[in-house]
């Protein structure tokens, strides 16, 4: 997705506002289409709010899956109807319906969007490799990061993947002994009890906590007080 200057669309949790892109696939017998693999958002602030998404350029990745008999040499199409929401001051629903037509065993990788996709892929939010807990501490959740690489945390920042955390509230960062923490507000629309903590955590710039650069996957028990989850 190509958006003009000011522009955004929204990802999988738009945050205060919006809706996320989607696809409605209308695929061959045996065919599988995997969830939309989100890159890491940008947080968008607009008049109080604050929404996660995209400006400029996303690529959102789908991994298709053939049939476990699928020939060899035989060709398949593939439709799907794309929505999305676009916005500046104010929003425009679009859609738009796709097609491509796919065949089998080819092996010549296509040169206009092979670097692209791999690209893509590889800047994806990663695993995390670093020790996550959490606890709830007053109306916060407090996410507990162990790192060897900094103790401060400054510029770490945290997007729920669900209302459990208020998207425009302030994420303090503070040191530990073990690497740093991060202060979250629980969302006023948080419903019922909190039992996991699920998002992505942009680390500190040079500091990784995958095992890659960027930001890593945080899907945590959330500890209803007193000791760390585990």
């Amino acid at each position: 997705m190509r958006m003009e200057p000011t522009w955004h669309t929204y990802w999988v949790n738009p945050g205060d506002s919006g809706i996320p892109p989607s696809i409605e696939w209308k695929l061959p017998p045996g065919w599988k289409a995997g969830p939309i693999l989100w890159p890491t958002p940008e947080k968008l602030e607009q008049g109080g709010l604050v929404s996660y998404g995209y400006e400029h350029e996303a690529l959102l990745l789908i991994r298709l899956t053939p049939p476990a008999n699928a020939e060899p040499g035989s060709s398949a199409d593939l439709k799907g109807l794309v929505s999305w929401l676009i916005c500046q001051r104010g929003c425009v629903p679009a859609s738009e319906q796709v097609e491509v037509k796919v065949s089998l065993g080819t092996e010549t990788a296509n040169q206009d969007w092979s670097a692209r996709l791999n690209g893509a892929e590889a800047v994806l939010p990663a695993p995390a490799t670093a020790e996550l807990s959490a606890r709830i501490q007053g109306h916060s959740i407090v996410l507990n990061v162990a790192s060897t690489q900094t103790t401060s945390g400054a510029g770490a920042s945290f997007y729920p993947l669900d209302e459990t955390v208020e998207p425009a509230a302030p994420q303090p960062v503070s040191e530990t002994k073990a690497g740093f923490q991060v202060d979250l507000k629980i969302s006023q629309f948080a419903n019922g009890k909190i039992i996991r903590l699920r998002g992505l955590l942009v680390p500190p710039k040079g500091v990784k906590l995958g095992d890659r650069p960027g930001a890593v996957v945080v899907d945590i028990p959330v500890n209803p007080g007193g000791e760390k989850s585990r």
